[in-house]
């Protein structure tokens, strides 16, 4: 059973495929051709990338062996490097080095929107500039370049992508050198910023080695009268004399060093000559005065003018010289004063130190040395490191390297055509079948029983087959052959699908009412629109009951297109319109019927419209007289009514039936029309009334599968 139904649904599918294979291929067709059409206007766009190596260790040039050794989170780092390969930073520094901003493409342009804005004169043609221009360069670049770490590597792809293959690799190489750059810069300043640090730290260093140094000096000057009296050592009051007199005479050569200095400076060689007492000097002092007067009293342009002038520039040559040669010998003396002053000072703090000193004096004196020692501790070590800054800014490397640089790619990674072609054939096969079944089951025919009573949501009683020579049974002249296999191939499968619904219309009428079994049921037959082979249904449906034994009539209730007439070749001269224009209550029913040529069947035909409209008619009191008549003289009355959706007669019609068969064209009405038709019938209808749908037309090969088909030839 499992097998027989596998079969099929696949053999459903196979018939939605072939019912909408013009659908399908349109769709592949329209969609392939879209997909080209964009493919070939889209502008190639070329792909070149770079590997960067990230190396975690620290690297120290000045102490090689220190390097640190990678950790756990190396691994965090090299994704932070990743960040910062396509940082805004990063990114500027690019724009800078190789002039971004006039670029042609990623440069500042009028672009499509600004272009339509200024169309619209809801814009201007005016470039941005300055900052705003920097900012929309940087957000072309940002979308032009992007970086990733290339699994649990250290190496990082730099890729950039552009319209020209050259231009491509440029950037990819010039995001990688700016990063490997800003590394090395980064590197340099923060080493110059801790220098700086240090370099503030040593002025305080250094002023607190002079300050202790001092303090111990300070505290033998204070205290060195206890010191002599304690010790009872003349000889170290004897050092500090010598030390105080030498210190005085170092400040007196100071000075005189100092003051010569200035006078020979600003050329006062009187003050000079006072300050040295030389007599050298005060001799060539009054040689130049005398040249000064001899010139003052002789013309410029005389010759003699010349010759003094040459002695004066001699005598000032020597007095430079002199004044030189006194400032190296008082600069001499101070050194050797300050050489002397400095034993006598050590000689003093060895003398005291080395003295029986007082508890609280060496104690006191202890701390002062201590602090001294410190201090000059503290200070070599930031002169120490301050050295190795200044050295190490000028050796810094990058952590980071280029280990491969970005070489112009041969072929465009946009458009890649075939992938998109492919996406595009597979994209449009889907929605092709998309909208087949969208079309089967949505928005086009019903297609099986199955499906019609999933969407109506009522019982379908039969699926009538199309016969051979492909007609829909309405249409003038050509639908009595339908109608005739009812009679002339009783064993046909139309004939047994007739007499299928026939059989369900019974069943179902056998449920009405009790107070209705004793009158004729009322068989309403009516379709959604034209053309569905309503009305060959209705008559081969009236004929199974005919050749049942039944007593039936069949009223062609279509008054705005009758066409039952047509099928059984008959030209009445008694019409539906005219008994209903009467307004009569009785009916002489044998006066106004006919007799089908080919079996017991009544008829009662319109061959014409009516002067009214045709609702009117079936709704005033005669209809419903007429019915009651039928109802009494027959064994079941058959009601060809017109289409519910166009023709308001059916609704008027339905409230009289017993049951309603609402015929579906197989593969042709629309599923929202019949929908909307039956929704119309269900308000109309009584409440016990129920309403069946019968598929129409349907192809052989749907009618219970094609092995089954040939049960219904002839043996």
């Amino acid at each position: 059973m499992n097998m027989a139904n596998s079969e099929i649904d696949l053999r459903r599918i196979l018939d939605l495929l072939r019912r909408r294979v013009r659908l399908i291929v349109i769709t592949v067709v329209a969609v392939l051709a879209v997909a080209t059409l964009v493919t070939v206007s889209l502008k190639p766009v070329y792909t070149a990338s770079g590997l960067v190596l990230v190396d975690p260790s620290r690297k120290n040039l000045l102490a090689p062996d220190s390097q640190a050794v990678s950790g756990s989170s190396d691994s965090a780092r090299v994704d932070s490097e990743v960040e910062i390969v396509v940082s805004d930073s990063n990114l500027l520094k690019v724009i800078k080095d190789i002039n971004l901003v006039s670029d042609p493409e990623l440069g500042v342009r009028l672009g499509v929107v600004r272009t339509v804005l200024a169309w619209l004169r809801l814009g201007d043609t005016k470039l941005p500039t300055g900052e705003e221009a920097l900012g929309e360069v940087l957000s072309n670049l940002r979308r032009a370049v992007s970086a990733q770490r290339i699994g649990l590597t250290f190496l990082i792809d730099v890729a950039a992508r552009s319209q020209d293959s050259t231009k491509a690799a440029a950037l990819a190489d010039a995001v990688a050198k700016a990063y490997v750059r800003s590394q090395i810069e980064a590197k340099i300043s923060s080493t110059l910023e801790a220098r700086d640090i240090l370099s503030a730290r040593l002025s305080e260093a250094s002023a607190a080695v002079v300050k202790t140094e001092g303090a111990f000096d300070d505290f033998l000057t204070r205290n060195i009268d206890d010191i002599v009296a304690g010790t009872g050592r003349q000889d170290i009051a004897d050092l500090q004399k010598s030390l105080i007199a030498t210190e005085a005479e170092r400040v007196r050569l100071s000075n005189l060093a100092e003051l010569v200095g200035k006078s020979a400076e600003r050329g006062e060689w009187t003050s000079l000559a006072t300050a040295l007492g030389s007599d050298a000097i005060r001799a060539l002092e009054a040689q130049r005065q005398q040249v000064l007067g001899n010139i003052s009293r002789t013309p410029d342009d005389a010759p003699a003018t010349v010759d003094l002038r040459a002695r004066l520039a001699e005598i000032e040559a020597n007095l430079a010289a002199a004044s030189k040669s006194e400032l190296s010998s008082l600069q001499g003396e101070v050194s050797k004063a300050q050489g002397r002053e400095g034993d006598l000072r050590d000689n003093l703090r060895r003398s005291v130190l080395s003295s029986d000193l007082p508890t609280d004096v060496l104690a006191r004196v202890y701390e002062i040395q201590q602090a001294s020692e410190i201090a000059r501790t503290q200070y070599q070590t930031l002169l120490v490191r301050l050295n190795d800054l200044e050295t190490q800014a000028a050796l810094q490397v990058a952590d980071s390297r280029i280990v491969s640089e970005a070489l112009p790619p041969n072929r465009p990674s946009f458009p890649n055509t075939p992938l998109i072609l492919g996406l595009a054939g597979l994209s449009a096969l889907g929605l092709g079948l998309l909208l087949a079944v969208l079309y089967e089951n949505y928005v086009g025919g019903f297609t099986s029983e199955r499906q019609l009573e999933s969407v109506l949501k009522v019982r379908a009683i039969a699926s009538i087959p199309r016969t051979r020579s492909g007609e829909d049974g309405d249409s003038e002249g050509r639908g009595a052959t339908i109608a005739n296999i009812m009679v002339d191939a009783p064993m046909s499968a139309y004939a047994e699908s007739i007499r299928s619904a026939r059989v369900a219309v019974d069943q179902i009428l056998r449920k009405r009412p009790a107070g209705d079994s004793g009158r004729a049921p009322i068989v309403m037959i009516c379709s959604t629109v034209p053309n569905e082979g309503k009305t060959s249904v209705a008559l081969s449906i009236a004929r199974a009951y005919a050749i049942a034994g039944r007593r039936t009539l069949m009223i062609d209730c279509d008054l705005r297109r009758p066409r039952l007439h047509q099928h059984l070749g008959i030209e009445p001269d008694k019409a539906v319109v005219d008994v209903l224009s009467t307004g009569r209550r009785e009916i002489d029913l044998a006066a106004v019927t006919y007799q089908d040529p080919m079996t017991a069947l009544r008829v009662m035909l319109s061959a014409r419209r009516g002067d009214v409209p045709t609702d009117q008619l079936v709704a005033e009191p005669a209809f419903q007289a007429l019915l009651e008549t039928a109802r009494r003289s027959f064994d079941i009355v058959v009601l060809d009514t017109p289409p519910i959706g166009p023709v308001a007669d059916g609704r008027w019609i339905a409230e009289f039936a017993d049951i309603i068969v609402l015929v579906v064209k197989w593969s042709s009405t629309s599923q929202q029309d019949a929908y909307h038709a039956l929704e119309m019938l269900l308000d109309a209808k009584r409440e016990s009334v129920e309403v069946v749908a019968l598929l129409n037309q349907i192809d052989s090969s749907q009618l219970g599968g094609a092995k089954y088909y040939g049960y219904y030839g002839p043996n």
